[in-house]
This record gives C-alpha cells, sequence and structure tokens, in this order.
C-alpha cells in the first residue's frame, strides 16, 4: 500500500513490482466485470502472439439525460471503433513484458498498449468480455474527463510517438457518421409511420362511416403469414 496518493501509474509499478504470473490484470475504480469477464479476456493468450487484451465497456448509466445519453452513444461508438482496430480501457489484460511504467504517462491502458506492440506483439479486443462502467453524470464532469484524457493521449503522441486509434479523426468521424445516418433514418422513419398511420385511419374512417364496413371478415395481409422461428430478438439501441 501506498502512505497517500501519488497517481495511478504509480500504483501500476507498484503492483507490476509484485506481480509474478505472466498474465496481468489491471481494472479501473468506477467498473464492475461481469461474472466470466476476466476468464474471457484470459483466454485470448493461449494465442502466443496475443500480448494484451481488453473488454467492453457497457455503461450503467441512465440514458434518460443527455450526459447519461452521451456516455452510451460514446461507448457504443467506442465499441465500433474497437471491432475496426482496438482501443482498450477500463479494464486489461496484458503480457508482463515491462517492468514499470513512465511516472508522467496519465494514460496507463495506452501505454501499455503501445509498449505490448513495440514488442511484436498483437493488440486484441474481448467483446465478450463484459465491463459496466459508471460515466460522468454532471455535463461539467464529462467534460473535464474528456478533457483529461485527450491531453493524456496528446501526451502519448507528442512525447512518445504513439497514438492510439481513438485520435484518428478520419476513422472516428465514419463511426459518427453512421450514427447520424441511423439518426436520420429514425426521424424519416417516425415521420413515414406517422404519415401511414393516418392515412389509414382516414380510411378506417371512410371504411366504417361512409361504407359501413366493420371488417368483420378481414382482408388478409398475406406477408404476415410467413413467421421466421430464427429471427433473434430486437436489441435496445446502444447495448453493443
Amino acid at each position: 500500500e501506498q502512505a497517500r496518493r501519488e497517481g495511478k501509474t504509480s500504483a501500476i509499478n507498484l503492483f507490476l513490482q509484485n506481480a509474478r504470473e505472466e498474465i496481468c490484470v489491471i481494472e479501473s475504480g468506477d467498473t464492475i466485470p461481469g461474472p466470466t469477464t476476466i476468464e474471457n479476456l484470459i483466454k485470448l493468450f493461449a494465442d502466443p502472439k496475443v500480448g494484451m487484451t481488453g473488454a467492453q465497456k457497457i455503461p450503467t448509466n441512465v440514458p434518460d439525460h443527455i450526459v447519461g445519453y452521451m456516455s452510451h452513444l460514446r461507448l457504443q461508438m467506442e465499441h465500433e471503433l474497437c471491432l475496426e482496430i482496438p482501443r482498450l480501457g477500463e479494464l486489461i489484460a496484458f503480457r508482463k513484458v515491462f517492468t514499470h511504467l513512465p511516472p508522467d504517462v496519465a494514460m496507463d491502458e495506452a501505454f501499455v498498449e503501445a509498449l505490448v506492440i513495440k514488442r511484436g506483439l498483437e493488440v486484441r479486443y474481448a467483446p465478450d468480455a463484459v465491463v459496466y462502467n459508471t460515466g460522468p453524470e454532471t455535463l461539467r464532469e464529462f467534460i473535464m474527463q474528456r478533457r483529461r484524457n485527450y491531453a493524456g493521449h496528446l501526451h502519448l503522441v507528442h512525447k512518445y510517438g504513439y497514438k492510439v486509434s481513438s485520435m484518428d479523426n478520419m476513422r472516428v468521424s465514419k463511426i459518427a457518421w453512421v450514427e447520424i445516418w441511423n439518426a436520420v433514418r429514425l426521424i424519416y422513419t417516425l415521420f413515414t409511420l406517422a404519415f401511414i398511420e393516418g392515412l389509414a385511419r382516414l380510411l378506417g374512417r371512410w371504411d366504417y362511416f361512409v361504407k359501413g364496413r366493420k371488417h368483420e371478415v378481414w382482408d388478409i395481409a398475406w406477408t404476415t403469414k410467413r413467421v421466421d422461428h430464427n429471427v433473434e430478438p430486437t436489441k435496445p439501441a446502444g447495448k453493443g
């Protein structure tokens, strides 16, 4: 134990000094792993080329307000990014191929990633290794967190020459564009649905009040009779 707080990097270095196993696991304090998360992280090391693995972060914030929704959206976009090029954090496992981290490094997971890649090993994302993450609840804390993270990544770029995948603005913009397109499609679909529902109700009024039809014998909608039993239930948006 440390007599006083010296930062996360100092605590990790103390852990590395005492670690005796080849595979080490580091987890942030504001997360909770699932029941099989650690096992799903570790099993990837059966491949000797793997040097680091990371969990999928699932937000616990309620997305009913703007900050909570931003946390959900940001982690969903990060998940999509990790499926393409891993950008790991919050809960990671790695081979102990180094003895310590520089004391001036704030983004410890990113620096571990840089060290692992420098030694010719691979970084793997483990989406089945779930860790539950509580994001900021206020706009002030959200900005504070994103500000310090970006400053830490800039330090990593300018002093150590390593850029994590989330610093690639073009790649992140492509993922953001998909989210924008999904939002536009949702709005278009809602307006279309409202128009069609209104038209159908108008026709129903015409049938009942003008033509006197109660549709006690239905006109069969044949396309509704082909039921695929293999279709999985639709996941709520942002659940990964």
